[in-house]
């Protein structure tokens, strides 16, 4: 599929994943077709993988660089975004992806994981996690975004 004739569509329900031993995720068909070719997996702010098409994740860049060159809240805020990342993965033939280690480790990543979908990405949890953050979702997000909050306030020149 070309990258113009990729069309947004949201990423919708929870599904159950495992990496294999050459820490492969297989992803379900109707994700991997939202995706697209050449996606990005980052780290997200609440320390579980976010999966983004190129297009969707062009788009963030291009927020994040709005507020012009020189601001160093935006160069902190793109350290903690960027920094544990990858971009122009794709899929193989039977639908699996590789996600490199460093980035698996750092988001602590067990062999069974829980693929979400939450609207123009996936984010990719350990399970154990993921509960917690279902149960205590308020205190979970202080605790994990404050990094990333204060960064992205700092950048926005609010403080």
């Amino acid at each position: 599929m070309s990258e113009s004739a990729f069309t947004f569509k949201p990423f919708f329900g929870i599904e159950d994943a495992t990496f294999d031993d050459k820490s492969r995720l297989l992803v379900s068909k109707k994700k991997r077709d939202r995706l697209g070719p050449d996606f990005v997996i980052t780290l997200g702010a609440l320390g579980c993988l976010e999966m983004y098409s190129k297009a969707r994740f062009d788009e963030r860049i291009s927020d994040i660089y709005a507020g012009g060159t020189i601001n160093p809240s935006r160069d902190d805020f793109v350290r903690l975004q960027f920094n544990i990342a990858e971009d122009e993965l794709n899929f193989d033939a039977q639908g699996r992806v590789v996600i490199p280690s460093r980035i698996r480790k750092a988001a602590e990543l067990p062999d069974k994981v829980i693929v979400a979908g939450c609207g123009d990405h996936c984010e990719i949890w350990d399970p154990a996690r993921y509960e917690q953050y279902q149960t205590e979702a308020e205190a979970f997000e202080h605790e994990a975004k404050d990094k990333y909050m204060r960064a992205a306030i700092r950048m926005s020149g609010r403080i």
